[in-house]
C-alpha cells in the first residue's frame, strides 16, 4: 500500500473510531485502535513523514487524532461523573473497574 493509501485508510479508521466513541461501542473502538496502531506504523515505514507532498494530509491526520483524543477525554470525564453520582451504590464498584480498564488500555 502506498503512503497515500495508508493515510486515506487511517483517516477512514479515525472516522470509525470517532463514531465508536460517540456510540460508546467499546468493541468497535478497540478494533479501530488496533487498526490505527498498525496503519500508523505502516505510514512511518512508508516514509510519509519525510515527504513534503504528504504535509497537508498529515496535518489533517493530526487534527483528526486531536479531535478523537478530545472526545475520549470527554467520555472519560462523563464516566467519572457517573461514578461520582453512583458513589456508595452497589454498581459504583463495577463502574470504577470499567473506568480503570478504559484508562489503562488507551
Amino acid at each position: 500500500m502506498s503512503a497515500e493509501e495508508i493515510l486515506a485508510e487511517l483517516e477512514r479508521v479515525l472516522a470509525v473510531e470517532r463514531e465508536a466513541i460517540r456510540a460508546a461501542d467499546a468493541d468497535a473502538f478497540l478494533e479501530a485502535a488496533t487498526q490505527k496502531e498498525k496503519l500508523a506504523a505502516d505510514l512511518v515505514e512508508a516514509g510519509a513523514w519525510t515527504r513534503a507532498d504528504m504535509a497537508e494530509g498529515l496535518g489533517r491526520l493530526v487534527e483528526d487524532l486531536r479531535n478523537n483524543g478530545a472526545l475520549l477525554a470527554e467520555a472519560r470525564d462523563r464516566l467519572r461523573d457517573v461514578i461520582a453520582a453512583l458513589h456508595g451504590s452497589r454498581s459504583a464498584e463495577s463502574m470504577r473497574k470499567i473506568a480503570v480498564r478504559l484508562s489503562v488500555r488507551r
